[in-house]
């Protein structure tokens, strides 16, 4: 199973992965848990910057630190799963 979530934060993330049993109180994978990817902040509109490397403009990001969970069984994720249109991120499968 493929999951896309979005949280607050990473410490959200974490905490939330560990209480549907998808980290353990290490953080380490657990036996349902294939792949965690922490994808953190993903850029919406690029930011621009001058040959040497200063920053004309700021890039702008979409909303929430993402996610992306494959497990070996369905998990319930409520309201942090999100289904987007165009993925930055997938699994080879």
């Amino acid at each position: 199973m493929i999951y896309q979530l979005k949280y607050t934060d990473k410490a959200e993330a974490i905490t939330h992965l560990k209480s549907v049993g998808v980290l353990d109180d290490e953080e380490q994978y657990t036996a349902i848990t294939h792949a965690v990817v922490y994808i953190g902040l993903i850029v919406d509109v690029a930011g621009t910057y001058d040959v040497d490397g200063n920053e004309l403009t700021a890039p702008t990001f979409i909303d929430g630190y993402h996610v992306d969970v494959m497990t070996k069984t369905a998990i319930d994720f409520g309201t942090y799963l999100v289904t987007p249109n165009s993925p930055h991120h997938q699994f080879a499968i």
